[in-house]
Order: C-alpha cells, then structure tokens, then sequence
C-alpha cells in the first residue's frame, strides 16, 4: 500500500519494533517507492562513485524487506570500496548461502 504525500509517492514499511513509517528516497524529482528500485539507483550511485550513498541505499533497500539481506551482493561490493572489509565479508557470507554458486563471493 502506499500513500499520496503532495506529489511524491511514499510506501509504508515496519521498523524494528514493528510500527509502521513512511519510507522514501528522494532522486531527483521522483521518489523511490520500492525496494527494486532503491537498489538499482545504489547500483548507479556506486557506478558514479557515490559509493557511501550507494550503502546507503541498499541498507535502506535491505531496511524495508524482510529477508532480503543475502541477496544485496551490491552491498558487499560498495562496502568493500568503502574499506569496510568486514562488513562486506558478511554481506558476500549471507549471499553464499543463498547461492553458492556465486564464485565471486567465494573468493
């Protein structure tokens, strides 16, 4: 479900203590709504070498959906550029196990 809020688009998501808040990012003119697309504009952010807002978007992305961790392999790259070796570690150890596959993680 999402809610009209003047011209932008804003679609609910649960925070940790199970309320519900509106949830959006600006980008440009248009709002973010989903999940899908917070992703793809982290990807292009990261591509731009915004890398910070990539994480950003992506953590926002992963904020959103229940579950969705493991397959933020996109996360785990900007994280890794951002010298958070760590934490990019987990990400690509959360991706494995969904697909293990995936040679890149691995390595």
């Amino acid at each position: 479900q999402s809610f009209m809020h003047g011209s932008t688009i804003r679609v609910p998501s649960i925070d940790a203590v199970g309320r519900t808040k509106l949830f959006g990012v600006s980008q440009g003119m248009e709002e973010i709504i989903n999940p899908r697309q917070l992703v793809g504009v982290g990807m292009q952010r990261f591509k731009e070498g915004k890398v910070t807002e990539s994480i950003e978007l992506f953590d926002r992305a992963d904020e959103s959906v229940p579950n969705l961790t493991p397959y933020l392999w996109q996360r785990g790259i900007s994280l890794y550029y951002a010298d958070r070796f760590q934490e990019g570690s987990n990400q690509f150890r959360y991706d494995v196990k969904v697909n293990p596959l995936d040679v890149e993680e691995i390595v």
